[in-house]
């Protein structure tokens, strides 16, 4: 799924493998929960909204397999996929994607576009 190398780009975003543990403060309420923020090195992130969440159980009948609680979070315009694994009683930072701060991608992103056909016609500008 990723290079050899630490970071891959994908458009006018970059994937970067992490895999090191992290400390998470969650919500434990109504049989779900919600990672409300974590620390990941010295820093601490507020987690904005979860966009996604998902459970990988281990394979039935094997002792020890246990589960792990995936979720894709969004904190800024960065999204942190964090997992916790009940056989290791950890949470993890596996991966981190957000922008691409190549400046190509800024450039291309900020240029003026063109009007479109729709805008020419209801606005009368002359193309």
């Amino acid at each position: 799924m990723f290079p050899d190398t630490p970071k891959q780009t994908l458009g006018c975003h970059h994937i970067e493998k992490i895999d090191e543990p992290i400390r998470v403060l969650a919500s434990f309420a109504g049989g779900a929960c919600q990672p409300l923020r974590f620390r990941w090195g010295h820093r601490e992130y507020r987690v904005d909204a979860v966009n996604g969440r998902w459970i990988d159980r281990g394979p039935a009948g094997q002792s020890g397999g246990g589960y792990c609680l995936h979720y894709s979070v969004q904190v800024g315009n960065e999204t942190y996929y964090i997992h916790f694994s009940s056989a290791e009683v950890q949470w993890r930072l596996p991966t981190q994607s957000g922008p691409s701060r190549c400046g190509w991608h800024q450039r291309a992103h900020n240029r003026p576009r063109p009007p479109s056909r729709l805008t020419k016609r209801l606005t009368g500008f002359p193309g």
